[in-house]
């Protein structure tokens, strides 16, 4: 018994979900025995409505129906299951004592793919099945490799349109820059306060924008960035780099309140470029400030990782609620729910500096939906 289980071929997997719809009881102990597990799970219903129910629950892989049944009967169930798009796909075929040729030609008018007549062969019954399965796994794998395609087609030309018109806009943000730069050193003693505030303002949302661009040349691979071309890994203490970034934003203005906390122990030696490690918390705090509506705070600890790996955890506190699903696509351009306050892309391009440098980084949306958990993996020098 044992080494039977053991030899048995196992050709689906997951199981082939079927729903089995005849009348009899007998019939459905019959072919319940013939399609056992692993290969196949088979859901039964005793007449025509209660098998229409099962179906749209359920939406299996292929439907076993009789067509001699009180109440509605198999070409019944059938019209009803085609008129609905949720079911219509699904597979039939139809089970049954009729023999005649006019009643084949209606089961396949009714929509069936296949037609077994009773009393039916178990092992014939078992290979029309295991036919339609097989052919309904190829089609959908064939839908799905077309539709992940057709996305990477998408991406590709969305990537190309972005970045020729973040070029052309960064041409022309240095045209602006430069213009308003000479106006400023032109009037300077003409201007009042107001005037230069104005000027500055304008400065600030150019070098904003110039910002963005870069970003989007970045992403789309228009443009390499200089963590790709001078990177220098070396041992450093990563508390002292968290130190340092909480020192050059301390005090920086923001509409939301902004708190630190650095719990990462003095003296946590890691192997990366800390430049590249300063720029990824630069990256992630600004683009959470910027979304951040009232207060935001940031904490940061160390726990050991994966095969011998450190992990910095990087514990964001937001007012934003966030959503569980978040975690997918975080790192996807425009993701926080007011990214457009930021440039939207501060996340992903941040994983890309770490991810093309050898580190790691996952994001965790907790319980409580405010907070974003980020844990980023260094190599310790010991481990090295």
């Amino acid at each position: 018994m044992g080494e039977g289980k053991k030899n048995e071929e196992v050709y689906f997997k997951p199981p082939a979900q079927i729903v089995l719809i005849d009348d009899s009881e007998l019939n459905r102990d019959f072919i319940r025995m013939a399609f056992k597990k692993p290969n196949y799970e088979i859901i039964d219903a005793a007449d025509g409505l209660s098998g229409i129910e099962l179906v749209q629950r359920t939406k299996p892989e292929l439907i076993l129906l009789d067509i001699m049944m009180p109440g509605l009967d198999g070409y019944d169930v059938a019209a009803i299951l085609k008129a609905d798009p949720q079911t219509a796909n699904i597979p039939i075929i139809f089970i049954t004592a009729l023999n005649d040729i006019q009643d084949k030609l209606k089961a396949f008018e009714a929509g069936a793919v296949d037609f077994v007549t009773k009393p039916f062969n178990h092992r014939e019954l078992i290979a029309r099945v295991r036919t339609n399965v097989e052919n309904r796994r190829l089609i959908r794998q064939k839908d799905e490799m077309k539709q992940i395609a057709m996305e990477d087609k998408r991406n590709s030309a969305i990537a190309r349109i972005a970045g020729g018109i973040s070029h052309n806009i960064n041409n022309m943000l240095s045209t602006a820059f430069g213009n308003i730069t000479l106006l400023e050193s032109l009037l300077q003693d003409k201007l009042d306060d107001t005037a230069r505030d104005a000027f500055a303002d304008a400065q600030k949302s150019l070098t904003s924008i110039q910002l963005l661009a870069k970003r989007f040349l970045v992403i789309s691979g228009h443009q390499q960035p200089i963590w790709r071309q001078e990177v220098k890994m070396i041992d450093f203490d990563l508390s002292k780099v968290i130190d340092d970034f909480i020192e050059n934003n301390h005090g920086i203005q923001s509409r939301a309140q902004v708190d630190y906390d650095n719990q990462v122990r003095l003296g946590t030696i890691v192997h990366f470029d800390p430049s590249l490690v300063a720029e990824f918390l630069q990256l992630i705090g600004q683009e959470a400030v910027d979304a951040a509506r009232e207060y935001v705070h940031f904490r940061f600890t160390t726990q050991p990782g994966p095969n011998g790996l450190l992990q910095l955890v990087m514990d964001v506190g937001t007012d934003i609620q966030l959503e569980d699903d978040l975690e997918e696509f975080i790192f996807e351009p425009f993701a926080l729910e007011a990214a457009s306050v930021g440039s939207g892309l501060a996340f992903a391009v941040a994983r890309n500096l770490i991810e093309h440098n050898g580190g790691q980084v996952v994001a965790r949306i907790p319980e409580d939906h405010h907070r974003i958990v980020l844990y980023v993996d260094f190599v310790p020098p010991e481990t090295r």
